[in-house]
């Protein structure tokens, strides 16, 4: 018998400390609390919500009219968690007023005082407070509701022993759909604050899947990482227009001098967009404007499979090629643009042949070109087309083909065939940042001080750089400058 006591107090005991543990654990990820949507949505959720309301708070002390004093929201952010939110996607139009809104509050009477202070801040700015009076689930109590104008926001209070969840919604049955049942989209990117987009199927595709994009956040000390994953390629693109992407080759690089700077983009492998997507996507002024310049070009000679196939090439932009003007020697740049056929390259250099171009200009003759413009004074600047494209830049026509000399910083990121770039050396483009800031100063005070608060905006930076391990996969590393 006393074995049988021994063993119930055991039991008694176990069952005692799970339901102690049932009842104290934190809340659940904010992002189960978001109802599933039929249609598109935009979900963001944040890690460190307490950091968010910073943001807004330091936003709110710069917008904020000087007749409101400020909130006493700073006392409560230390007990803010994480955070979710979720809007519907009213296709083509954008955002609807449909919303979904939770936000982990670690202890429960934080949570009451925190949404206490928030309804009194609204209040203040304009809003009224009515009471809400509505069957909800048991588990959600009722707060209040915020109007103005035709807007309405319905708050209500997810609790638990060891935290709690705030929520808000557009309407009472949405507030109500908001159970701990939901069940977060399967990561695509690995930042603690990420965001996603998911939209219905276009007209643009037979794909029953859709469009989704994911992008997330992580920072350290030494680095700030932008991920993203998007699955266009598997939705959009043809077997052969993934072919391309995959068969793609290293980017070339031109002009001499040092590079400070390489973006590139390369677009899909599609034929020429039918009128009836065109006439889904653009309204009837954008309509009418880009059938203006399509009528312009065609009577140039250029068809819009043309621009459809340059469209489709790499464009590649690059700063800190070898330059020279009136001034002395500068860094110059360009763009190439490798969809460019020499048919095409031939028909715009034809277009520019006739005008009143600067006395130094000339007809381009370098080997590999099959032909296009140049002029050494009073600026260095070429105008080529060939099989490799059709390259137009500020740069010394004889440096052409000449490689320029690529950063240690950035060189793993800048040798490597991809159909997606963007390496800067921040040092490197700070210096022509400088050289640039000087020539304005002589002429305009105004450019001259726009680029010196850019470049107040980049010195704490050392590089930026953009690796993309696979196609519809990228990450962002923007590494600050070590002490």
């Amino acid at each position: 018998m006393k074995k049988i006591v021994s063993l119930l107090s055991v039991f008694m005991a176990i069952l005692a400390g799970a339901l102690f543990v049932m009842m104290s654990r934190p809340a659940p990820d904010p992002g189960i609390f978001l109802p599933s949507i039929d249609g598109g949505t935009v979900q963001v959720h944040l890690r460190r919500g307490d950091l968010a309301m910073e943001w807004l708070l330091d936003l709110d002390e710069f917008v904020r009219s000087k007749d409101l004093p400020p909130s006493g929201l700073n006392e409560l952010i230390p007990f803010v968690g994480r955070g979710s939110l979720q809007a519907e996607l009213d296709l083509p139009e954008g955002l609807s007023d449909r919303f979904f809104l939770a936000l982990e509050v670690i202890e429960v009477p934080k949570a009451m005082k925190l949404s206490q202070t928030l309804k009194d801040e609204a209040v203040r700015r304009g809003w009224e407070a009515l009471p809400l009076e509505a069957a909800l689930p048991q588990e959600i109590a009722p707060l209040f509701v915020l109007v103005r104008d035709d807007f309405k926001s319905y708050w209500g209070l997810w609790r638990r022993r060891a935290g709690s969840v705030i929520l808000v919604a557009s309407s009472i049955e949405d507030l109500a759909s908001m159970v701990p049942e939901g069940v977060l989209p399967v990561r695509q990117t690995s930042g603690s604050n990420w965001a996603r987009l998911d939209l219905p199927r276009f007209p643009s595709s037979d794909d029953h899947r859709g469009f989704s994009s994911e992008w997330s956040l992580s920072r350290t000390d030494e680095r700030i990482s932008l991920s993203s994953w998007n699955n266009g390629h598997e939705v959009y693109l043809s077997q052969d227009g993934l072919s391309d992407l995959a068969e793609i080759g290293e980017i070339p690089l031109y002009g001499g001098g040092k590079l400070a700077a390489l973006a590139a983009f390369t677009g899909s492998s599609t034929v020429s967009p039918p009128d009836e997507i065109m006439e889904s996507l653009l309204d009837e002024e954008s309509r009418l404007l880009l059938d203006g310049w399509i009528s312009l070009v065609q009577n140039l000679g250029i068809s819009w499979e043309d621009i459809v196939a340059a469209l489709e090439g790499r464009m590649s932009f690059v700063l800190g090629s070898n330059a020279s003007g009136l001034m002395g020697p500068m860094p110059g740049g360009y763009v190439l643009f490798e969809g460019v056929s020499p048919d095409l390259g031939r028909k715009i250099v034809d277009c520019l042949a006739p005008l009143n171009l600067p006395f130094g200009a000339g007809p381009l003759k370098k080997a590999g070109w099959k032909g296009g413009l140049s002029c050494k004074f009073p600026l260095t600047a070429v105008l080529a087309y060939g099989d490799r494209g059709l390259l137009a830049g500020v740069f010394d026509p004889d440096d052409i083909d000449r490689r320029p000399t690529v950063p240690e910083r950035i060189s793993d990121s800048v040798g490597k065939a991809r159909h997606l770039a963007f390496s800067v050396d921040v040092r490197g483009l700070l210096a022509i940042l400088e050289t640039y800031r000087s020539m304005a100063s002589l002429l305009d005070d105004d450019l001259a001080s726009i680029l010196g608060s850019f470049m107040e905006i980049l010195s704490p930076w050392d590089k930026f750089e953009l690796y993309t391990p696979s196609i519809g996969r990228s990450e962002l590393l923007l590494y600050r400058l070590r002490n």
